[in-house]
């Protein structure tokens, strides 16, 4: 299973993107830390990142409120193997910068071979 939330700075850059503010991604990394489920929303990063993914499409659906985030994680570069246990998608505040925006974690680690 995986629990994905927006984290709280996410939740204020939705909040200035209906006054108007874009939301734009910036990049998304998986890492090897792990957090109780409850504290999600207040990571600001990702721990322990393994690697940087290709960030291939961003989808809004406005009826849903969600987004739809396509990222690819390529091993042809790696070093070492690794276990996933999150998924952190970075954006653009207009005030604070680069702030972790919504994060994914595994209930059970993904290993990620070379």
């Amino acid at each position: 299973m995986i629990t994905a939330v927006i984290t709280k700075k996410g939740r204020i850059l939705q909040n200035k993107q209906l006054n108007g503010a874009k939301l734009t991604f910036t990049r998304c990394v998986a890492g090897t830390a792990k957090t109780s489920v409850e504290s999600l929303q207040d990571q600001t990063t990702i721990s322990n990142v393994a690697q940087t993914l290709s960030i291939q499409s961003v989808k809004l659906d406005k009826s849903k409120q969600s987004y739809t985030i396509l990222g690819l994680l390529e091993n042809t570069n790696l070093k070492t193997a690794y276990n996933l246990n999150q998924i952190g998608f970075y954006a653009n505040d207009p005030n604070d910068g680069e702030i972790l925006f919504a994060i994914a974690q595994f209930d059970t680690p993904k290993k990620i071979e070379l």
